[in-house]
């Protein structure tokens, strides 16, 4: 995952860098290193936010059909 999908991700979801951190379960510096490219986003960082934004994606399709 490269920062620019990671930046993308997030603003997806419409977190914070902060509240970001805290679901992910790190740091808000550490998110801010990954948005600018200053730390690799290591490989389960990666697969997490895959998996926050495809829960998010779910649970927008279940209320566009309510």
């Amino acid at each position: 995952m490269t920062a620019q999908e990671f930046v993308m991700i997030r603003k997806q979801l419409s977190l914070s860098q902060e509240a970001l951190a805290e679901s992910l379960g790190y740091s808000r510096n550490s998110v801010a290193r990954w948005e600018t490219n200053r730390r690799p986003i290591r490989a389960i960082v990666g697969l997490r936010m895959t998996q926050l934004l495809t829960e998010h994606l779910r649970e927008e399709a279940d209320h566009a059909h309510d």
